[in-house]
């Protein structure tokens, strides 16, 4: 059993409030010793970039940890895209999460269907490899993406994505670690072997938790729903469901010797602080 590194993901924060808690969090989470920091794609109220301005302050306060900023091909030029590139690395930003990104609502496919598009992820990931040699991480869902038809479809995209140019790979939230464990099986016969890193999301709101799982279909175990209804009117008990689940399910990883875990910290440090000591028990016990 060894002590696997680990990753922390922000957003970027949209008011003074935001990056204290931003910056409060941090702190607190620096003693997990992360590898990396990932910032999520945000852009302000009069269209400032959020994210790079995220990752710019996190840098100066912080100029040796390595961060990763999100970025998204659709409805963006290549050209366009290639510049955000040459930014990122111009500021010493030289990791990128790699995303599709969400579809805006009522969005005319048939304007963006041309060679100044990106079409597929793994297209735009060789698209960012010819700007520079980035270090490219990209999303994948061990339950399926909701948009896709079934999981081999996933499988196929995350090959090729592989074969593009990708490095590594972040997971979706799950609750149930054989859901990943039975996803890393079916990816290597898949024939991809970058790692795939379980993307492991605190629970600190059952009903908020809920709404995200229906939107990314993923699976709530019995277990937990039962808790968490047989807490619902004692929300200090809740808090300590929750918690118990984040440290299980965490530590289940490590003794599996999981090389990596990605955190969703979203800007806060509870409970992920109250979880060091699981992250952190292989180290004591050699």
């Amino acid at each position: 059993m060894h002590t696997p590194s680990i990753s922390l993901e922000f957003f970027p924060p949209k008011n003074e409030m935001g990056r204290n808690k931003l910056y409060e969090s941090l702190e607190s989470l620096l003693d997990l010793t992360p590898e990396f920091i990932t910032v999520t794609s945000g852009t302000g109220e009069n269209g400032g970039d959020l994210s790079f301005d995220t990752l710019l302050d996190i840098q100066k306060h912080h100029p040796k940890l390595e961060s990763a900023a999100h970025l998204t091909f659709i409805t963006k030029t290549k050209d366009e895209i290639a510049d955000e590139a040459k930014r990122l690395w111009d500021n010493n930003i030289k990791a990128i999460v790699a995303l599709r990104g969400d579809t805006p609502p009522d969005i005319d496919y048939s304007a963006y269907n041309n060679d100044n598009y990106y079409r597929y992820t793994n297209e735009f990931i060789a698209g960012l490899k010819t700007v520079h040699d980035f270090d490219i991480m990209v999303g994948t869902y061990p339950e399926k993406h909701p948009d896709s038809p079934d999981l081999s479809q996933d499988l196929m995209a995350l090959k090729h994505k592989q074969d593009a140019g990708a490095n590594r790979a972040l997971t979706q939230f799950f609750f149930d670690n054989n859901i990943y464990y039975e996803f890393l099986d079916q990816a290597l016969k898949a024939g991809i072997t970058i790692p795939i890193c379980p993307g492991i999301l605190p629970i600190r709101s059952y009903a908020r938790l809920v709404n995200f799982a229906q939107n990314c279909q993923a699976t709530l175990p019995k277990p937990l729903i039962d808790g968490f209804e047989k807490f619902k009117d004692d929300q200090e008990s809740q808090k300590a469901f929750a918690q118990e689940l984040l440290e299980t399910q965490i530590a289940d990883l490590i003794s599996n010797d999981v090389p990596h875990i990605h955190l969703y910290a979203l800007n806060s440090a509870a409970m992920l602080d109250k979880s060091l000591f699981t992250l952190r028990k292989p180290k004591n016990s050699q």
